[in-house]
């Protein structure tokens, strides 16, 4: 749905870069930019910002980069989300493209001060472990009481470029939204994940 409200000061980015699973090395394992969480969460950022944002936390829709956003408190980022939304059709803003509303309602479930807390990689990564363990059992899935194929499914419930358990993003024909890699590899890597030490 359009997201309509009062453009900001946004200003767009100069010769913006391509990014996501359409830019070189946007395919599923090579990304531009490791997460900055480590282990098996890190592994699942990964994961998900391999077909989301080719691993950019400064990513924004449609596959462009906006180094701006990782100096903006997330008060000053919403209207930034609110301008680009009005312009392209999504506000969807670093490495997990996060869509405005719904960043809104994860930052004030977490108790965020959205004043002074800014949009950088630490944050970013903080919010989708936040959202991961909230909604989509990310701690079941770790300790071996979901399945794979159940926490696949729930991810791609949010993430569009992940493949649902049908193959297909569960967002498709929204946008441009398609999965971003196969099911077969998407279940693989959580299996690799899984089996992480």
């Amino acid at each position: 749905a359009a997201e309509v409200t009062a453009m900001s000061t946004a200003s767009p980015v100069a010769n913006p870069t391509p990014t996501g699973r359409n830019a070189p090395g946007g395919e599923l394992g090579t990304l531009s930019q490791d997460s900055v969480t480590q282990g098996k969460v890190g592994e699942i950022l990964d994961l998900i910002a391999s077909v989301e944002s080719a691993g950019r936390y400064d990513a924004v829709y449609p596959e462009r980069r906006r180094p701006q956003i990782l100096d903006m408190t997330i008060a000053e980022l919403i209207p930034d989300m609110r301008a680009r939304g009005r312009a392209t059709g999504s506000s969807a803003s670093g490495r997990y493209q996060y869509i405005r509303k719904t960043l809104q309602g994860i930052t004030s479930s977490m108790g965020i001060d959205i004043n002074t807390t800014k949009y950088t990689p630490e944050t970013q990564d903080k919010i989708a472990i936040y959202h991961l363990r909230l909604s989509h059992g990310l701690d079941n899935w770790l300790a071996g009481r979901m399945s794979n194929e159940d926490f696949l499914n729930k991810l791609a419930g949010t993430w569009a470029g992940i493949p649902n358990m049908s193959g297909v993003s569960t967002h498709a024909g929204v946008l441009d939204n398609a999965a971003g890699t196969s099911t077969q590899v998407a279940l693989a890597k959580l299996g690799t994940i899984q089996g992480t030490a």
